[in-house]
């Protein structure tokens, strides 16, 4: 074989090993080795984006006059309607999008967005990142891995092994897959599985309705939605193993990832993570900027997410900045006519943690009313509904009324939105 194949074949591969090593040494950095990596990575990306990507040339901005983080400030907060609105001049000068890696955003908080990576960063943010996460927490040799996606297609997938590691994916975009996917679980028994807190429990609740055990799960990765405290705890309950959140985004893929100890350390390789607040008692809004993708450089990104970064001690030994009080979307927070706003994490708190249900939907249909769809074992069903609404009145206005609506049975399970808004 000449050596121009050789290195075809094997370049991608050899790229991946040696990120993934890379990575595995710089999670331990000092707060110094990573505050320098910082600077340097954001002066680099913000000097190439005033030069090559028509928005941010249009700012006016001198490259020669970027020297540090601070002048992160000179460049504006962007949303999702404007990259949506502007794609082609979020893009470097001289890319061809035909070349590029395109990540599609499942849409459940409106229009999808696309987001377009060059071979570098795609290697680390989709690959690299997720093998040095299965290394640290993983410690036996072989790995049976299934990944549930959102995308279309066939309903079951088996990719080729890879060594010591075997990937199947779940497709959740088939009608009611449920049921066969929870006989392709059974299946195909894997060490670790990814997928949607939601519907993770949902293959939970069809194996229990259905009297089969779940067999045993050691890791269970979950991301795209707010994991709860009852959930989590329903996960480790159902598929006996431990519970890893992953937070992250479609502009972006992982931006942080829970450690044993349940703290959220950002991937400072890849991202630069900001809070701003309009005042000091509203809640905090996370901007993340890339700091490797040069083909769409996104700066100041607002995700619609809330949260706060904390740099403390963590006994994992990391000394990476982690997110705290994460709280999902903004867009999702209830607002009545007083100018009270609630979050619905609190709401679903409250009804998650009562053993009797089994699913559960929170819909704003006016406004000051809210519909509640339950899915429950309850053997006294009206005192059941009076209970939750007594604990739900503690977290709502005076005036809010609720209207209780009892399921018969699950709906499809979806990538979930924690609130639904009818009016």
């Amino acid at each position: 074989m000449r050596p121009g194949k050789l290195a075809s074949r094997w370049g991608a591969p050899l790229k991946l090993i040696g990120c993934t090593i890379g990575l595995l040494r710089s999670q331990w950095w000092s707060n110094e080795q990573i505050a320098a990596y910082q600077r340097a990575r954001l002066v680099d990306m913000l000097r190439h984006s005033v030069e090559r990507v028509p928005f941010y040339a249009d700012l006016g901005l001198a490259a020669a006059d970027i020297e540090s983080s601070d002048d992160l400030q000179r460049f504006p907060v962007i949303r999702k309607h404007d990259v949506q609105r502007q794609t082609e001049r979020f893009l470097a000068r001289g890319v061809d999008k035909s070349e590029l890696h395109v990540s599609t955003s499942s849409g459940t908080t409106g229009e999808p967005a696309v987001t377009y990576f060059d071979d570098g960063s795609w290697l680390l943010v989709k690959f690299a990142l997720k093998a040095r996460r299965v290394l640290s927490d993983v410690r036996w040799p072989r790995q049976r891995v299934l990944i549930m996606s959102a995308s279309h297609g066939h309903a079951w997938s088996s990719a080729p092994r890879f060594g010591l590691v075997s990937i199947a994916y779940m497709s959740l975009a088939d009608p009611d897959p449920v049921e066969q996917n929870l006989a392709e679980l059974l299946r195909f028994k894997p060490t670790i599985v990814y997928g949607f807190p939601s519907y993770l429990l949902a293959l939970a609740d069809a194996a229990k309705s259905q009297k089969i055990d779940l067999p045993r799960v050691p890791v269970i990765y979950t991301s795209s939605e707010v994991l709860s405290p009852a959930a989590r705890a329903a996960l480790g309950r159902a598929y006996g193993g431990r519970v890893i959140d992953v937070y992250g985004s479609s502009e972006f893929k992982e931006i942080a990832v829970q450690c044993k100890h349940n703290n959220y350390h950002i991937n400072f390789e890849s991202v630069y993570v900001e809070t701003v607040k309009e005042h000091d008692d509203a809640p905090a809004r996370l901007l993340v900027t890339s700091l490797v993708n040069k083909a769409m450089p996104l700066i100041r990104y607002e995700l619609g997410d809330t949260a706060e970064t904390v740099a403390a001690p963590c006994p994992c030994g990391r000394s990476s900045m982690q997110l705290i009080r994460v709280q999902g979307r903004l867009a999702e927070m209830l607002e009545f006519p007083d100018g009270t706003r609630v979050s619905p994490y609190v709401l679903e708190d409250v009804i998650e943690n009562d053993p009797a249900v089994r699913y559960f939907k929170i819909a704003h249909e006016s406004p000051w009313s809210l519909r509640i769809e339950i899915l429950a074992d309850a053997a006294d069903p009206d005192a059941y509904r009076r209970n939750i609404e007594l604990r739900l009145r503690e977290r709502l206005p005076a005036q809010a009324s609720l209207r209780f609506v009892a399921l018969t049975e699950r709906p499809r399970p979806v990538k979930r939105r924690a609130v639904s808004r009818e009016f």
